[in-house]
């Protein structure tokens, strides 16, 4: 057989034999893949590994490179095992933009709480009508359960009116301001989805002035005259009520609460013997006396 025939037919076999290997090979490479297991991250991406181990918190996994390495499982939505079984590890969160690889935006991941914590400031509408601009900070805590606040109001009638009615019938009697702080507890599923319902207590100081008519009685001769002298005084109340209320949201940012509140305050000095004084049809003998505040406030959260 000629040298030229030999060495084709020496390179057709090993080409055929060549062949055989190399459908082996890929074979042992398709096993070897169907034999991984498979991560799929909330984020949409997929990594084929090895699990080692799944605890309550972290995920051990083997890599390609035979590398161990440990992933949040807070980031796993499932695991494809490679005997075909699928473990739900977690669910999507809201309010949540999940990267990949980004440690920052894990560590926010797990410290976020499920409903974010918001303020809202607000106005009194009601106290509108009575000459009062009365504005309400409050701070929503714990899933939005929970509301601390103050509220501070100033009063540009140059009069107390009615609604005042332990300030009005004092000479000159004006409300000056009010500054207070409360606290609320928001009940849901009472009225509807968009309205909650509350109950809170407030303590609210408020300034007020008038003036004092002081009479006093002199001799002359063998007769007595009195004299009334007028001095500006200035007052104070510190009351402590219980309200209760509606909180209504119109849209994600506007929203209005309604306030009723009963309580009381302590009349003392000269601000209770002046109102006595003054006020024949209201006089009272004790000096502590019935407060109640209501509201319409508009407002927004931020």
């Amino acid at each position: 057989m000629h040298f030229t025939q030999l060495r084709a037919r020496f390179f057709f076999i090993l080409l055929a034999s060549l062949k055989y290997w190399l459908i082996y090979i890929f074979s042992l490479l398709i096993f070897a893949s169907k034999s991984q297991d498979k991560i799929y991250f909330l984020d949409g991406s997929n990594r084929t590994v090895k699990v080692l181990e799944v605890t309550p918190d972290q995920i051990k996994i083997k890599s390609g490179n035979n590398e161990e390495e440990d992933i949040w499982r807070g980031n796993v939505l499932c695991i494809e095992y490679k005997n075909g079984s699928v473990e739900k590890i977690s669910s999507p969160k809201e309010n949540v933009v999940y990267t990949p690889h980004d440690d920052e935006a894990e560590k926010k991941l797990k410290n976020e709480p499920e409903i974010p914590v918001h303020n809202q400031i607000s106005v009194n509408t009601f106290a509108l009508s009575i000459s009062d601009i009365s504005v309400f900070y409050e701070r929503l805590t714990t899933k939005n359960k929970i509301g601390l606040g103050l509220m501070g109001a100033y009063n540009f009638s140059p009069r107390a009116t009615f609604f005042n009615n332990r300030i009005w019938p004092l000479k000159d009697g004006k409300k000056n301001c009010d500054f207070g702080a409360f606290a609320n507890i928001y009940i849901d599923d009472v009225f509807s989805e968009e309205t909650r319902f509350y109950l809170g207590i407030m303590f609210k100081y408020n300034n007020l002035k008038y003036t004092a008519a002081i009479s006093d009685s002199v001799k002359i001769g063998n007769v007595y005259a009195v004299t009334t002298k007028y001095t500006p005084k200035t007052g104070q109340q510190f009351a402590t009520i219980f309200t209760c209320g509606t909180y209504t949201e119109f849209s994600k940012n506007f929203f209005i609460s309604t306030i009723i509140g009963l309580g009381g305050f302590r009349m003392r000095g000269d601000y209770l013997q002046q109102f006595n004084q003054q006020a024949e049809k209201h006089k009272t003998t004790s000096s502590i006396l019935l407060k109640a505040y209501f509201g319409i406030n508009a407002g927004f959260n931020f």
